[in-house]
């Protein structure tokens, strides 16, 4: 994956056994999905580049029952972080997303200082 803008999602299919890594920055010009269906121990979705948006109100969806982690920062064009099916979220760096940090089904693991941005926690 290269640098630039675009729309839509990135998928991680069930059959992938290893870590797929997204070290570019992503500027979405709507909302975006990141998903891992895949639970193979050694599988995970890395995004390790700055998610950003022109627009604000943009909502951020990870989804799937394999495990997440976002090492680059989430901008604060994007509101809402929803986490959905069983898998694991891990936030492992300073974000600036501003709405609420919607967790409707699986894990949020926080390991960073300033990784939930200013956001309101949704139980």
């Amino acid at each position: 994956l290269a640098s630039g803008t675009g729309i839509g999602g990135i998928t991680v299919n069930g059959d992938v056994t290893t870590v797929q890594t997204i070290n570019a920055a992503i500027h979405a010009q709507n909302d975006l999905t990141f998903a891992n269906y895949s639970i193979a121990p050694a599988a995970s979705l890395d995004v390790n580049g700055a998610l950003t948006s022109p627009a604000s109100g943009r909502v951020l969806t990870f989804a799937g029952n394999g495990r997440m982690n976002v090492n680059g920062g989430i901008a604060a064009q994007f509101s809402d972080v929803v986490k959905v099916n069983e898998g694991t979220l891990k936030l492992g760096a300073a974000n600036a997303f501003t709405g609420k940090l919607d967790v409707q089904d699986g894990n949020v693991i926080v390991t960073a200082n300033g990784a939930l941005g200013a956001t309101v926690l949704v139980p």
